[in-house]
């Protein structure tokens, strides 16, 4: 009977003391958690929006161009970045490439937003460390045109530290090195080699050639450069979406400040 009552005793305090371990353990989701999460998530709302699409209408160009069309343009784009014309081989896989690239492009700005951010709020906004009290009767009072100002020059800092994320990516440095890799890999291979020299693949070098200068002269420099306009218009649009959507940012805070 004393035995049955001491397990039944240890049973109850290894269970008390376990759940209030437990408690101790978890950590507590103070208010300052909670701003942070909402401004990364904007941020990586508008960066997942905007790469996204641009990234299908540029794939979708390639994919659903006719094959004539398509060929073109992607010879046209790879003779601005090989100085040779390019084996057939390779120009075949120039669009796998290209999808490639400009997908490590997008996951990397995505994944540089909390890096960004922590930035950005360290240096603009310190006093969101004060926000780390788990009692709402302790939270600090802000004026929301405070709020407004810090979000404002918050957005300058992360928008500006995203696009040069974007560009120091430098995709077209990374395609070229791909072509480059490709050549040399074809080059190696002594089917290729034999057929590089052969009379009707110096025809088709020249035919590459010529097709580049035609476009060239009559005016076709935005399909030379496809890829080139493709990341200007994100990096455009990125500011702009950013700018313009600053105003969402703003009352999301609000609301977790001031629970409207």
């Amino acid at each position: 009977m004393l035995s049955a009552v001491f397990y039944l005793t240890s049973f109850i305090l290894f269970t008390l003391f376990a759940a209030s371990a437990a408690a101790v353990a978890e950590p507590q989701i103070t208010r300052a958690d909670i701003l942070r999460e909402t401004i990364e998530d904007f941020y990586e709302s508008v960066v997942d929006e905007v790469l996204s699409t641009r990234t299908e209408n540029l794939l979708g160009k390639l994919t659903h161009s006719p094959t004539g069309h398509k060929f073109q343009l992607l010879q046209l784009q790879a003779s601005r970045l090989s100085d040779e014309p390019l084996h057939g081989s390779c120009l075949a896989k120039f669009s796998g490439f290209i999808g490639t690239e400009v997908h490590q492009q997008n996951a990397h700005v995505y994944d540089s937003v909390h890096a960004a951010v922590t930035d950005a709020l360290e240096a603009l906004w310190p006093e969101l460390d004060l926000f780390k009290v788990t009692e709402e009767k302790d939270l600090p009072l802000i004026a929301k045109h405070e709020v407004a100002s810090v979000l404002y020059s918050l957005n300058l800092a992360v928008t500006h530290r995203l696009t040069q994320v974007y560009d120091e990516f430098s995709l077209l440095d990374k395609l070229s090195l791909d072509l480059k890799a490709c050549e040399d890999e074809a080059a190696k291979d002594p089917v290729v080699v034999v057929h590089a020299s052969s009379f009707l693949d110096n025809i088709t070098n020249y035919a590459q050639r010529i097709t580049v200068s035609i476009a060239q002269r009559i005016g076709y420099q935005r399909d030379t450069r496809f890829v080139e306009s493709h990341l200007g218009a994100v990096r455009q649009e990125l500011q702009s979406e950013l700018d313009s959507r600053v105003g969402d940012l703003v009352i999301s805070v609000y609301n977790e400040l001031y629970d409207l």
